[in-house]
C-alpha cells in the first residue's frame, strides 16, 4: 500500500491530501468502505482521477446465484471466518460503490493485488477508445455499464503470489507494476503497453 502512494505521488502527481492509505488495522471492513465513500465518491467530480487499489488478500464465498456459484471477496483485517462473523467485501458491494463513484466522474481505475481478484469485478474484457484495457459492469443487472479501467494480479480461480523485493515483501502485481509507470515517467503510456 505504502508503495503504490508513492507511485501515484511520483508518477501522476497525487498530492498526500489526495491518497487515503490504510494499512493494517485501519483496513477493516468500515474503515474501507468509509474511505470509498467519503474520500473517493463524496470528493469527486467530473474529469475527477479516482484511483482505488486494494493490495491484501482476497477470497470466494459460495453463492449458488452466481455463475461459477461464488462471490469473490476483499479480505478486510477484521474479516473472521467461524465462528466469527464474515466480514469479507463481495463483489457485488465493490460492484455497487464503483457505480456509485462512476455516476460522479468517467475517470475511474481499480487495481486489486489479491487472490480471486479477476472474478470480482463482473468484468468483460475489452478495449476502450484508447486502447486501454477497461471493463463493462453491469450491476444488479441494470443500466447503466459502467466503464472504468481494472487491474487483477489473478483471474477469480487464481491465487496471487508475493516475493521480496529489494527487501521488503510485495504483491508480485504491485511491484513490477509500480516500477513499469515509474519507469515510464513523463511518458504517455497505455495501460495496455504497461502490462506487457
Amino acid at each position: 500500500a505504502k508503495l503504490w502512494a508513492a507511485t501515484l505521488k511520483h508518477r501522476f502527481g497525487f498530492t498526500e491530501a489526495e491518497i487515503r492509505l490504510l494499512v493494517n488495522g485501519q483496513a477493516t471492513r468500515a474503515g474501507i468502505e468509509r474511505a470509498f465513500r467519503e474520500h473517493l465518491i463524496a470528493k469527486a467530480g467530473q474529469g475527477t482521477a479516482a484511483v482505488f487499489i486494494y493490495s491484501g488478500h482476497g477470497s470466494r464465498q459460495a453463492n449458488p446465484a452466481e455463475a461459477d456459484g461464488y462471490d469473490e471477496t476483499l479480505v478486510p483485517c477484521d474479516s473472521g471466518r467461524r465462528p466469527r462473523p464474515n466480514r469479507d467485501i463481495t463483489d457485488d458491494e465493490l460492484n455497487r460503490w464503483i457505480a456509485a463513484l462512476a455516476r460522479k466522474t468517467p475517470n475511474i481505475t481499480v487495481i486489486r493485488d489479491s487472490c480471486h481478484a479477476g472474478g470480482s469485478m463482473r468484468a468483460t474484457a475489452r478495449l476502450a477508445p484508447e486502447g486501454e484495457p477497461a471493463a463493462d459492469v453491469r450491476v444488479a443487472a441494470r443500466p447503466p455499464v459502467v466503464r472504468y479501467v481494472s487491474l487483477a494480479a489473478a483471474r477469480s480461480d487464481q491465487l496471487a503470489h508475493e516475493r521480496y523485493f529489494e527487501g521488503r515483501r510485495h504483491g508480485q502485481l504491485t511491484w513490477h507494476l509500480s516500477r513499469a509507470l515509474l519507469d515510464t515517467a513523463g511518458e504517455s503510456v497505455s495501460w495496455g503497453d504497461l502490462m506487457d
